[in-house]
C-alpha cells in the first residue's frame, strides 16, 4: 500500500498545494497557499506569516548549495536558511528569519 494522501486532515493547513520538494533529509517541503508545510513521515508541520516567513502564498521552493531554500512567493522571492526551517519545525527555535531580495 502507499502513503495515504496529505489533506488538511493529515495536518496541512490547505489542500491547495503549488510545489513540492525533497530536502537532502528526505522530508518534503509543500508550498501552499497557507505558507509552508514539512512532511517528515507521517508528521506535518505548517510554518507561516507568523513565524516569520516573508509571505505564505508559496509557488516555487528551489534549494541552493548553501543550505537555503529560495522561495518564490506572491509578495517576491525570499531566501531562507533550512536548517533555521528545521529548527523550528523541531520546536527549537520560536521564529525564522527570512531574506527579501531586492534584484
Amino acid at each position: 500500500m502507499g502513503r495515504p494522501a496529505m489533506v488538511t486532515a493529515n495536518g496541512l493547513s490547505d489542500n491547495d498545494v503549488h510545489v513540492l520538494c525533497e530536502d537532502d533529509d528526505g522530508a518534503i517541503w509543500a508550498g501552499l497557499t497557507t505558507g509552508l508545510a514539512r512532511i517528515n513521515g507521517d508528521q506535518v508541520r505548517n510554518i507561516d506569516r507568523r513565524d516569520g516567513l516573508w509571505d505564505d502564498f508559496i509557488f516555487a521552493i528551489v534549494p541552493d548549495d548553501q543550505g537555503h531554500f529560495w522561495i518564490n512567493s506572491k509578495q517576491g522571492i525570499f531566501r531562507v536558511n533550512q536548517q533555521d526551517l528545521n529548527a523550528f519545525v523541531d520546536g527549537k527555535i520560536s521564529r525564522v528569519e527570512t531574506w527579501l531580495t531586492t534584484e
